[in-house]
């Protein structure tokens, strides 16, 4: 079905089925008689609601939406917004280099995120939560930086030439990327990262097998944290929960604060890594830096069953140590 018009369910019901779609914009009045059901295939919206500047508009929570598994793709060239009203879609792509699509409400995608051109952005104080990967080589993110907004991702990756502006609140992630070259990891930058004095939360479930939150990143700037913090989910087993993987001439940049939870280790597995981090580093579990050539760090504290390992003729430039319990591990 194609059609350049609105789809509107003010009383009655729609069925995508599993075929493929084209509507102008989607409006759900807001009454139990307004059923949708999208298509398990493809969705694609390609204008808005004039009156209200929404490609999606779920008016109340009478409205019976179901996303149907299916993607939905925005390709209106324009700025609009999505209003769910507590529904939540299956895939969501945004794909037009002019597209600016702004969520209305805290607002759930239950598998993947994928912002291939244009801008996929959030509302001052509205959450993010996208349960499989986020794939990035347009904009996601907030065009200010006082949004004290947070955000929950699987795998996040942001493409060359594609840029995440994190909030200023908690950027929390779940997950391995997906697909492609980096499914090892939780997080890739081969764009742009923007801080914006936010946390970014790793959050890990070791329960299938040894974890690996990033890799190193090709110079001291290309990958500015302002905060970092580490989570195993699963407290015991044989799985590692590695944080840096930095090979030779890697670099692990945190401008303030840095929380190593408890069963994650941070390292550099081989070659001269680089560790920079300015503000406070608290100690649960491991701090390894034998094979890091350069550390540079704030205020270390070593709480009880954390360790700070590093080797015979390291170079560590650090205000002060503060071990309460932990232990120091000279190789």
């Amino acid at each position: 079905y194609t059609a350049a018009y609105a789809l509107e369910i003010t009383g009655g019901t729609f069925v995508g089925g599993s075929g493929t779609h084209t509507f102008g914009s989607l409006y759900m009045s807001n009454t139990s008689a307004a059923v949708c059901t999208l298509t398990s295939g493809v969705t694609t919206i390609s204008s808005e609601v004039t009156s209200a500047n929404r490609a999606i508009n779920i008016t109340g929570t009478n409205a019976v939406f179901n996303h149907g598994s299916g993607t939905v793709t925005f390709t209106f060239a324009g700025t609009t917004r999505i209003a769910l009203e507590g529904n939540s879609l299956y895939n969501v792509i945004v794909n037009d280099s002019s597209a600016s699509v702004e969520y209305i409400g805290d607002t759930t995608i239950d598998n993947d995120l994928t912002v291939t051109a244009g801008k996929f952005r959030y509302n001052n104080f509205h959450d993010l939560t996208v349960t499989g990967n986020v794939s990035v080589t347009g904009i996601l993110g907030h065009p200010t930086t006082t949004t004290t907004s947070n955000c929950t991702f699987g795998g996040l990756q942001i493409n060359s030439g594609g840029e995440y502006k994190a909030p200023s609140g908690t950027t929390t992630l779940t997950d391995k990327i997906s697909s492609g070259t980096y499914t090892n990891y939780m997080f890739h930058n081969g764009g742009t990262f923007t801080h914006n004095k936010g946390t970014v939360h790793w959050k890990a479930d070791t329960s299938s097998g040894t974890w690996y939150a990033m890799n190193g990143s090709t110079s001291a700037t290309q990958t500015e944290f302002y905060n970092i913090s580490t989570e195993r989910v699963r407290a015991s087993g044989t799985e590692q929960y590695r944080f840096w993987t930095g090979g030779s001439a890697r670099h692990l940049t945190v401008l303030n604060n840095i929380d190593i939870g408890a069963n994650t280790r941070i390292f550099s597995s081989n070659g001269t890594g680089n560790f920079r981090n300015d503000g406070i580093c608290d100690i649960s579990g491991i701090l390894n830096i034998v094979n890091v050539t350069t550390v540079n760090m704030g205020a270390v504290t070593i709480e009880s069953g954390g360790e700070l390992e590093f080797g015979d003729g390291n170079s560590v430039n650090v205000e002060g140590i503060r071990n309460v319990g932990g232990t120091v591990t000279v190789t």
